[in-house]
């Protein structure tokens, strides 16, 4: 009786095996499936984002600013709608909002150090901050990226004098 189980056993683990094996191509397939998915994503958010700057240089603003805001429903994650609002946002004096989507943009984006990119949010978080006079909240944004930037870089030093005054 233990015998037979035993080959039960062995009989099953190979059959397991066999099955886990003809699934592996597949579940490697729905990887790839999945990376060819998110760049499909990001390169369709990018031609709608290039539309709705498109509108906002040929002076329809508004259609382009909610255009903006549809991109940022249809692709959550995407950081660049974000950012777009938030100087759409500056530049009509709405700084609350410009912050606010600032921070998602910086919340959002997968540079987590210095780039070009999160320099200007920065600038933008900056300049709202500045408008709504929110002190605590500008000097902990200097602080964060000052430990951002690079050693040297140059806007280290502005940052030293900006917190020093």
């Amino acid at each position: 009786m233990l015998k037979n189980r035993l080959t039960l056993v062995i009989i099953l683990a190979f059959v397991l095996s066999v099955c886990l094996l003809a699934l592996l191509p597949r579940v490697m397939s729905v990887g790839k499936a999945t990376e060819r998915y998110y760049a499909h994503t990001t390169e369709k958010a990018e031609t709608e984002l290039n539309k709705a700057l498109q509108l906002i240089e040929n002076g329809q603003g508004m259609q382009g600013i909610l255009k903006l805001v549809e991109i940022t429903q249809e692709f959550p994650d995407f950081a660049d709608a974000y950012f777009h609002l938030g100087l759409a946002s500056l530049q009509t004096g709405q700084y609350e909002k410009s912050v606010q989507r600032f921070l998602k943009a910086k919340d959002l984006s997968k540079n987590e150090d210095y780039s070009p990119f999160m320099e200007t949010v920065f600038e933008g978080l900056e300049q709202g901050y500045t408008q709504l006079n929110l002190k605590k909240e500008l000097v902990l944004l200097w602080q964060d990226w000052y430990q951002k930037l690079p050693e040297r870089h140059p806007l280290k030093e502005k940052i030293l004098d900006k917190m020093a005054n």
